[in-house]
């Protein structure tokens, strides 16, 4: 599997939002001496939590999103490996716990063409479950269902 910083498609725009999070470290890491400087006043406290805001939240969520690029890249990396199942396939593979009924209801949706037995097509099902689980969960749906 690709290493997802190698994702071709990608890489300009996880490299630049790299960037993005070193420049937040390194204005967090510079505001809180400059701020002291000032005079104790409601102002300075509220520059303060700006400043917070501008940088360290904007940081976490920008990270948080790298995170979820991540898996889903990895996501597609898998997908594009089993390329073989349609997408309903894919998803039901991913969202049914394994048995052998499971199985056994796969290898009826791939129907009389297929080359699969429920011998061959259990270890490849388990084995797209178990790379799919692996992942990390995403850390918001952005609007859409987390598969």
């Amino acid at each position: 599997m690709l290493c997802v910083s190698d994702f071709p498609v990608f890489k300009p725009e996880i490299k630049l939002l790299r960037e993005a999070l070193n420049t937040l470290a390194d204005v967090e890491s510079r505001y809180e001496d400059t701020v002291m400087g000032l005079d104790a006043s409601r102002d300075r406290d509220v520059i303060q939590e700006v400043f917070h805001f501008a940088t360290h939240e904007a940081a976490t969520t920008i990270g948080f999103a790298l995170n979820d690029i991540e898996t889903l890249i990895q996501r597609l990396e898998i997908r594009s490996a089993h390329s073989d199942f349609t997408p309903d396939q894919f998803q039901f593979i991913v969202g049914t716990p394994w048995s052998t009924t499971m199985v056994s209801q796969l290898l009826a949706q791939l129907g009389d063409d297929s080359d699969h037995s429920l011998a061959t097509l259990s270890p490849v099902v388990k084995e797209i479950q178990g790379k799919w689980n692996a992942l990390r969960r995403l850390n918001s749906s952005y609007g859409f269902p987390d598969a």
